[in-house]
């Protein structure tokens, strides 16, 4: 499940850059009601690779023990909300 996160986290990166590139034509005045505010674009792009990486090295310490697939889940939790995040950030 931790190894799963490692191929999520570049179509991740390719939804913050998909989110960004459709928001970047757009200016206030040719699209008044598009977005709901800016997003930290860094935060969003950089975020699934940390997460993927963070969760393969402390999985392999807790991969072992009965609640080890909490770690796994949490990643996974993460990268969903980064998701829901930057579509509503940019949704209009």
């Amino acid at each position: 499940m931790a190894l799963s996160l490692l191929a999520a986290a570049p179509i991740v990166m390719l939804f913050a850059l998909g989110g960004v590139m459709s928001a970047h034509a757009c200016s206030h005045r040719g699209c008044p009601h598009f977005g709901r505010g800016e997003f930290d674009f860094n935060l969003a792009f950089y975020s699934a690779p940390a997460v993927a990486a963070v969760v393969l090295a402390l999985s392999f310490f807790t991969a072992k023990h009965r609640a080890g697939i909490i770690v796994p889940l949490l990643g996974w939790i993460l990268l969903v909300v980064d998701v829901a995040l930057m579509a509503v950030t940019v949704s209009g």
